[in-house]
């Protein structure tokens, strides 16, 4: 409802920029791994989920990355509820722990994935008390 540039302006202290593809197309002009490079030349790691393309990722100065989504069980898409937010969680775990960001990508479309499998927003994971 405002705009990129007030976006833009709320986001100046983030490390890390994620986005879907019409979320980074709105605020870059552009698409896929154009979105992901535009978002890192403004100083910002960015992460862009792309549905059924996977997910691309760039850091700034560098060259952007794509991975491919991952293989969806027997059922196919049962419930997208959630998905992008399965997704950060899966990346998060990663990157708390200090792993790469290509490791961070792939467990995000991991736990996007299993999410999208079943229904309702949350994967199902053993109980850890």
């Amino acid at each position: 409802d405002h705009g990129a540039s007030w976006w833009w302006d709320i986001a100046r202290h983030a490390t890390i920029i994620k986005g879907n593809a019409d979320e980074a197309e709105f605020l870059t002009g552009h698409r896929d791994e154009a979105a992901a490079k535009a978002l890192a030349d403004k100083g910002f790691i960015s992460v862009v989920t792309r549905g059924s393309e996977g997910a691309s990722w760039c850091e700034p100065g560098g060259e952007p990355h794509t991975l491919p989504a991952r293989p969806l069980g027997p059922q196919g898409i049962v419930d997208p509820t959630g998905a992008g937010d399965a997704f950060s969680a899966g990346f998060i775990a990663e990157y708390a722990v200090g792993k790469g960001l290509e490791e961070c990508v792939r467990e995000g479309l991991k736990t996007s994935a299993a999410a999208i499998g079943q229904p309702g927003a949350r994967p199902s994971s053993p109980q850890m008390h």
